[in-house]
This record gives C-alpha cells, structure tokens and sequence, in this order.
C-alpha cells in the first residue's frame, strides 16, 4: 500500500512540474513615432487612393489596369493569398471530432497436428469474426491551444493578403516609372535630332571657313567630334525606347513585340499632394501593416506553444456491433459500445520546456525588430523624397530660367544675323545650350515623377485599408 501512495504522490508531482509554462515575455514596446515631417508639403488636394490618376492619362491608367490583371508576379501573389487560406481552414480542422467508421470481416481456417493424442492426426478449424465500429475522439480546448494556433493561422492569412496588396502597390510604380520613362526618351530623342541637325549645321560652316583658311585644324575636329557625340546620344537614347518598350510589355504580362505601346509627353507641373502626419504610415502602407499581423501571429504562436505543455484532455466513445454472423452485424442485441476520457501530461525536462517556448518568443521578437526597421525605412523614404523633391522643384525652376534666357538670347542673335552684323556662330551656339537647357529641363522632370512615385509608395498611396490594425479580432 505505501509503494502505490509513493507512485501517486511522484506522479502528481511530475504532472505539476510539466504544468509550469513561465517563459520569457514578448516584448510590445512601442515604436516612437516623430510628431512632424521634417520637410512638410501645404496642400488642400484630398488624398488618392488610385494615386496615379493625378497625371491624367487615359493610356497610363489602363495600363496600370492591365498589369493588374495580368502580371505573373501579382498573380503569383495571389495564389499565396489562396494557399495560406487553405492552409488556416486545415489549422481549423483541428478543433473537430475525429470520427473513424470501419467494417470488419475475417474467415479463418486453424490447423493442430497431433491432437487430441498425438498419432499424426490433423484436426482442423474455421471461424468466422464480422464487426462494424464507429468512434469519435475529440480533444477538449482547455487552455486554448487550439484556439490560439487557428487565431495565428488567421493572421497569417491577413498578412499575406496585406503583402499582396505591397505587390500590387509595387507594381503600379513600376509600370508609372517605365511608361514615363519612355515619355522621356521620346523628348529626348526629338531634341537630339535637333542637336544633330544643328552640330551638323556648324559643321558645315566650320568647313567652308576651314577652306578658306578662316578656321584651324582644332575647330574642324571639335566640330565633327560634335556631330558624332549627339548622334552617339540619339542612338543610345533611341535603344533605350525598346529597353524600356520590352520591361514594360514585362510587367503588364505581354508577349514580346505585341500591341504598339502609346506614351505623352512628361506633365509641366505636378500637385502637391498631403503628407499628413508620419503616424498616418503605420496605417497606411501594407507592408508594415503585415509586420504588424506578424508580430502579433508569433506573440498567439508563443501561448500555443505554452498551452501544449499543460495537460490533455480528450473525450472518446465508440459504438458498433460484433458477431460470428454477418447478417447479424445489423442486430441492436450484438451492439457494443463504450465512453471514456483521457487526460495526459507530457512529462518534460526544465531545459525541453524552456527550449519549446523560447523558440516561439525569438521568432516573435525577430519579427519584431523586423517590424521597427520596416518602419524606420519607411520614415527614411518619406523624408527623403519629401527632401529631393525640394532639390527638384528648385532645379527644374533654374532650368526653366535658363532655357527662358537662352531663348531670348537666340532671337537677339537672330536679329543681329538679319541685319548682318552677327555670325551664324553664335546663333547656333546659342540654339544648342537652348536645347541642352530644354534636355535638361526633361531629365529633372523625370527625377521629379519618379520622386513623386517613390513619395507615394513610401506613404502607402493607394493602398485602402478597412479599419485598424490594433482592432483586429482574434477570436472565434
């Protein structure tokens, strides 16, 4: 009798001693946000959610529509979207009762040589067995593991719809960078023909004088070095049309060398857009949302991982019939049937314990710092292109002056050369910086789009997100 007192009294201590699930905390320290953008923008526009309508080009928009629909990467997305829902309706499984239904049927033949006496004789047997049985065994949630590893199952769902909504807003900067980049190289290329024609005009002159005696050595070769650096420029620039044509039929999912591509020119001005305030990119911007989800999936995963190392509970029962008949299989006076529960302990060592849990408290605090250094990114990006968009609006302006200036400086020499009194020089020098300050002018405007773009990206522009993250329900 004290030998089964001291066995109950070892067990119920081992069973407390695998009850313990202290851990190491998660840590939820909150991010400090700064309360203003160092370089805000003043502006009355409402927010867009479709961002990229602000440039008003029919063309620029149904190709956004079109890469969409049709882009392989976004798809690919969204097959991530779909397989991470299948995979939280498995996790949900897990709460059902398991049922089992079987049919059994057996005929068997046994031979015993020698019995009952011995002399050689082979006495032989058949029997036959039939039952049928259905059981059901379910695990009772007690401390909400179950629960806990569907909520996070639910989050992760969240999360990769979150990241496929980033893919999207990804892709639609890259399809407004490319489309204008081609609007780009189409200036460029007007104003480079123009550059062509005039170095070649020049060359000409400088030939006419060099026969004369009138121009050295040096002049001719600067000139005729001229000619082929902006037909250098033109045809690199002409390239960059099919380079550009070729990454853009890529992102809308095109086959090569399909439907012509229609680009405009870049837009004079562009409108200041509200930057609101940097709390507004926490919820804004999908990917810091998901890191959110993420952090908040690990903290679930770190109580199920807790919950596992308290006690089991399951309930069983079974019922069926069993007979040496089958016809007797469907009587209720051959029925059986039975009802019971099991609870169990893991019995587990201190550093076993530990172990288990620890590995879901790193993968939260990874999880984390990767949401803090999404979001010190994000911060970075708004205000530098809030910065660089500063620089650009101040350069095209002393662009713009240049070209004004120039232009006015061509008609002066215009003028002089009508009256006789001016070379056709400097009319053409001064036709050339005209066009080199316009080429310029077309440079900045693309820096100052594509600066544009990346002020949208960084503030989340375009991506409609439906309530809070910090509402989120996780429970059932």
């Amino acid at each position: 009798m004290k030998i089964i007192l001291y066995l109950l009294s070892s067990c119920l201590v081992l069973f407390c001693v695998g009850c313990q699930t202290k851990g190491r905390p998660s840590s939820r320290n909150e991010f400090e946000m700064p309360a203003q953008w160092r370089n805000s923008v003043n502006s009355t526009n409402s927010v867009l959610a479709r961002w990229w309508l602000q440039f008003n080009n029919p063309n620029l928009n149904s190709l956004v529509e079109e890469g969409l629909s049709n882009n392989l990467d976004i798809q690919i997305a969204h097959k991530r979207m779909e397989l991470a829902r299948v995979q939280a309706r498995m996790v949900d499984f897990s709460s059902r009762p398991r049922l089992n239904a079987s049919i059994i049927g057996e005929k068997r033949r046994s031979n015993y040589i020698g019995l009952p006496f011995g002399d050689g004789g082979v006495i032989k047997s058949r029997t036959e067995n039939y039952a049928s049985n259905l059981s059901v065994n379910w695990e009772v949630d007690l401390w909400g593991r179950i629960r806990n590893a569907k909520n996070a199952s639910k989050m992760d769902v969240y999360a990769t719809d979150l990241d496929s909504k980033a893919a999207e807003h990804s892709l639609i900067g890259q399809v407004v960078k490319v489309w204008f980049s081609l609007g780009e190289a189409s200036e460029l290329v007007e104003l480079l023909k123009e550059q062509v024609d005039i170095a070649k005009l020049a060359l000409d002159q400088v030939e006419i004088r060099y026969k004369l005696g009138n121009a050295s050595t040096d002049e001719l070769k600067r000139s005729e070095a001229n000619v082929a650096h902006y037909e250098s420029r033109l045809s690199d620039t002409s390239s960059s049309i099919v380079r550009n044509s070729r990454t853009l039929e890529l992102l809308l999912g095109r086959n090569t060398g399909g439907e012509v591509l229609n680009w405009g020119k870049l837009p004079a001005s562009l409108a200041d857009i509200p930057v609101g305030l940097p709390s507004g990119v926490l919820e804004r911007r999908p990917d810091i949302a998901a890191s959110i989800i993420r952090v908040r999936a690990a903290e679930l995963r770190i109580a199920e991982a807790q919950s596992s190392l308290l006690p089991k509970l399951s309930l069983t029962g079974s019922a069926g019939t069993s007979s040496n008949q089958l016809k007797d299989l469907l009587d209720g006076n051959f029925l059986v049937w039975a009802l019971g529960g099991n609870l169990a302990q893991s019995i587990l060592l201190p550093d076993e314990r530990k172990a288990r849990v620890l590995e879901r408290e790193v993968y939260a605090e990874k999880f984390l710092l990767e949401h803090r250094a999404i979001v010190l990114q994000a911060l970075s990006e708004v205000e530098q292109a809030l910065e660089v968009g500063v620089y650009f609006d101040r350069q095209l302006s002393k662009s713009l002056v240049a070209a004004t200036k120039y232009g006015e400086l061509i008609e002066i020499y215009k003028g002089r050369h009508a009256k006789g009194i001016g070379s056709l020089r400097d009319l053409l020098e001064a036709q050339r910086l005209y066009i080199d300050s316009k080429m310029n002018w077309v440079r900045l405007k693309k820096y100052q789009i594509d600066n544009r773009v990346n002020l949208h990206l960084a503030l989340g522009g375009g991506f409609e997100f439906k309530g809070s993250v910090n509402e989120t329900n996780t429970t059932d």
